[in-house]
């Protein structure tokens, strides 16, 4: 017998890489191991955060604009070093003294919890203790000159790898660090240890799945890859049995996360804000969040 369970939950405030976040809806879905996975699991957040408006590079009166620039050499971006990293050897031209602030604005990213600004150095680097997730951060820190000239330097700082030997991702985070400014991208997740448990009498596997973003990227309602939004998730494959249930590690399942083409987020370079998590059974008490598996990438894109 396929035994499916929906329900819906309101609205609700958190909180989303260090700022409020409404979280829309979540629908829960469980199949039992002759079913089809009938209801997907999402959640989606947007944010509500206000930013100062910064303006584009100006030029100072009497000064080549090109004398100020970026200089970052074969990458788009800065690689952030634990051990340091020097924004002012990112840059070329200009007159001293310079300035360095960490842009606010659409496109912006993240910056890790466990780096900071001193000067025009930066210092540290990811810190999961901190609540640093795998995958990669990225930034923009403004440079500004003597002269009132500025330019944006991104600055990306590489983490562990997304994949686990029980949840893949591809591609993966290293392979997504740049992308054509506006450009379409999904990112294929891999459960492959789901539980069996006994739900209420009946043998179900149980999974969510999330994907969070920052404006002015948009999310779906629901995730719906039928409703309007740059980012949804594809839940149509069903979940796969090769084992007796109840048990450990019987079931696998695969997720589409599906960034539409959108409008450039930010004039030159600014990056885009994806945070992917699966919460899926694993205990009999709450078999949806026995397991958790998260990613975060900021995605460069480039004109």
């Amino acid at each position: 017998m396929n035994m499916a369970m929906a329900t819906v939950n309101p609205g609700y405030l958190t909180r989303f890489l260090g700022v409020p976040v409404v979280v829309l809806a979540a629908v829960v879905g469980c199949v039992d191991s002759g079913g089809q996975d009938d209801d997907a699991v999402a959640f989606v957040g947007a944010e509500q955060r206000t930013r100062a408006t910064i303006a584009p590079l100006t030029k100072a009166p009497g000064q080549d604009q090109a004398a100020f620039r970026a200089n970052l050499g074969a990458l788009p971006y800065l690689v952030g070093d634990p051990a340091g990293t020097s924004l002012l050897a990112a840059v070329a031209g200009g007159a001293p003294p310079y300035s360095c602030e960490i842009y606010e604005g659409p496109g912006e990213g993240t910056l890790p919890a466990g780096v900071t600004l001193n000067g025009c150095d930066l210092e540290g680097g990811l810190r999961p203790e901190w609540g640093d997730l795998p995958g990669n951060y990225g930034f923009l820190v403004e440079v500004s000159d003597a002269a009132g000239s500025r330019v944006a330097v991104p600055v990306v700082y590489p983490g562990a790898a997304c994949s686990t030997a029980n949840v893949t991702m591809q591609p993966s985070s290293t392979a997504s660090m740049t992308a054509a400014a506006g450009s379409s991208g999904t990112w294929r997740v891999d459960v492959l240890d789901l539980d069996g448990v006994d739900y209420g009498g009946n043998c179900s596997a149980c999974m969510t799945v999330s994907a969070l973003t920052r404006s002015p990227i948009s999310a779906s309602a629901n995730l719906s890859c039928d409703a309007a939004g740059d980012l949804c998730v594809d839940d149509s494959l069903p979940m796969t049995y090769s084992g007796s249930c109840p048990g450990t590690n019987i079931a696998t399942a695969t997720r589409f996360v599906q960034l539409d083409a959108h409008p450039m987020v930010k004039q030159g370079a600014g990056f885009v804000t994806v945070e992917v998590a699966a919460n899926y059974s694993g205990g009999s008490i709450d078999p949806c969040h026995g397991k958790v598996w998260r990613c975060h990438m900021d995605v460069l894109e480039v004109e």
